[in-house]
């Protein structure tokens, strides 16, 4: 029985040495800018872009980076043998096809970065529902459908940017799940529907980009919430109705877009009061030509 523990032991601990040797022919390894110890008879810990910790289990790679180092191909199903990975950070490479499924499998996973990338199809939801994602980049790549509703299950996520898709469809309700979220970008995305009324109930949230899409209706009222928000960029919508007073609760902001789309009446003296803090670009069309246009004696810019 010892002997045949210890011939398990041995093949597992084979197959996760090659694991690493698999990614690299995979990726198209022999054409990377840096392969600095890959391929070597150096341990895998030691190669360019590798990070290992020491586990109950003797050291295991807990982090792959290899950035803007010409890396190309798809992802492969495999990856998610790496169990005690926590960071996969791919960006400004060549890679392509979907992301796997089976990275859901990685349940330390906490950092996902691959923006600037040629990948499509659907975000996968394994991603979403079955890791520790506290960062998930994805923005400059060509995923389609919509934003998954399981979305919503990420809780820990704290940074998000799907921004520069061609996705379908509207922001999903489960979003104002995501209490621990820091920073949400959704610019240029392709995405309709209106703003969910319950976003407001994400108060830690300093960054809101949902700039050139096509979302609809009013700002809610209760978009006053958000009293940690730095940056509210909403410009280039078909957002309509007046801009709400509530926004100038928000004592932390610093930058306000509003322009491109199709709001009328006046800005409120409570937000022209946070042009004398924190509030430095103010921006809605207010120019004379504008129609509709907005009455702002405040404004950065009038459009």
């Amino acid at each position: 029985m010892k002997m045949l523990l210890n011939w398990i032991l041995l093949v597992i601990s084979l197959l996760n040495d090659m694991l690493p040797l698999y990614f690299f022919f995979a990726l198209s390894g022999s054409g990377w800018k840096n392969k600095a110890g890959w391929m070597s008879d150096q341990s895998h810990c030691n190669w360019i872009g590798v990070t290992c910790t020491q586990t109950l289990y003797g050291l295991k790679i807990t982090s792959i980076s290899l950035v803007k180092n010409e890396v190309r191909g798809q992802i492969p199903d495999e990856i998610s043998s790496l169990e005690h990975l926590e960071e996969l950070v791919l960006q400004e490479n060549k890679l392509f096809g979907t992301i796997p499924m089976s990275l859901g499998k990685i349940k330390n996973l906490q950092t996902i970065q691959l923006y600037d990338n040629a990948l499509t199809g659907q975000i996968p939801e394994e991603i979403l529902k079955y890791t520790n994602l506290s960062v998930l980049y994805l923005h400059w790549n060509s995923f389609t459908g919509t934003i998954p509703y399981s979305l919503g299950s990420a809780k820990k996520l704290k940074s998000i940017s799907l921004s520069g898709n061609e996705f379908s469809g509207s922001i999903p309700p489960s979003i104002s799940l995501l209490t621990e979220i820091e920073e949400l970008w959704i610019w240029d995305s392709n995405v309709s529907g209106t703003l969910p009324r319950n976003i407001s109930s994400l108060n830690k949230l300093r960054i809101l980009e949902l700039g050139s899409n096509s979302l609809e209706g009013r700002i809610p009222d209760e978009i006053g919430s958000l009293e940690m928000l730095e940056q509210f960029n909403i410009d280039n919508n078909k957002l309509t109705g007046t801009v709400p007073s509530s926004i100038g609760s928000m004592k932390n902001l610093q930058t306000l877009l509003l322009n491109g789309n199709n709001f009328y009446g006046q800005i409120h003296e409570n937000i022209c009061e946070l042009r004398e803090s924190t509030l430095k670009d103010l921006r809605v069309n207010c120019a004379a030509m504008s129609d509709p246009r907005v009455e702002c004696t405040c404004c950065t810019q009038c459009m």
